[in-house]
């Protein structure tokens, strides 16, 4: 089990195999999210939660990114 300990004050164990891309010492706001997601774009969409389902209510709903947008999420989010 791993051990996460210079986040949070106190350590987290992680109980599963997944490794994480980041973790919450860097954040991509919403309002960054839609300027430099090139799906939003492309696809005209409203806003970041017509891309990435994020709310509690679509917990189980796969949302699908292209490479381009895991680019960028990668560049801003991994540690």
């Amino acid at each position: 089990m791993d051990v996460e300990s210079k986040v949070w004050p106190e350590d987290w164990y992680l109980s599963f195999a997944i490794k994480p891309l980041g973790n919450p010492s860097k954040i991509l706001s919403r309002a960054d999210a839609q300027i430099k997601l090139p799906s939003i774009a492309r696809k005209n969409l409203k806003n970041v939660d017509a891309l990435i389902f994020t709310k509690g209510v679509q917990t189980f709903v796969s949302s699908e990114i292209a490479d381009d947008d895991w680019s960028v999420l990668i560049k801003e989010l991994a540690v």
